[in-house]
């Protein structure tokens, strides 16, 4: 496991943009007016761009099947995690 700094609790803390989030294993669930949607993560890392709201972020991140080696920008909710690790970190001086 990688470690970017000092390790965040979402349920206690506020995410900022900057803070990391490593992926571990993970599967994202959602369901909308046209279907159920799944994702899934195995060892992936991404960089908080924006919050939108509590457990609901935009991320940045590349090395996807939407952008390839190409930084994009997608949406993120914690509440959407059914399996897997989401690690939080925020960036600490040396």
């Amino acid at each position: 496991v990688l470690i970017y700094g000092r390790r965040l609790n979402p349920k206690k803390e506020d995410v900022l943009p900057g803070d990391l989030i490593q992926f571990e294993n993970v599967v994202i669930q959602w369901k909308d007016k046209k279907g159920t949607y799944t994702e899934t993560m195995a060892h992936h890392t991404a960089i908080v761009y924006h919050i939108n709201g509590p457990q609901d972020f935009e991320i940045a991140h590349q090395n996807t099947s939407s952008w390839g080696k190409k930084v994009g920008v997608s949406n993120f909710r914690l509440d959407r995690v059914k399996k897997g690790k989401v690690i939080i970190y925020r960036p600490i001086e040396k």
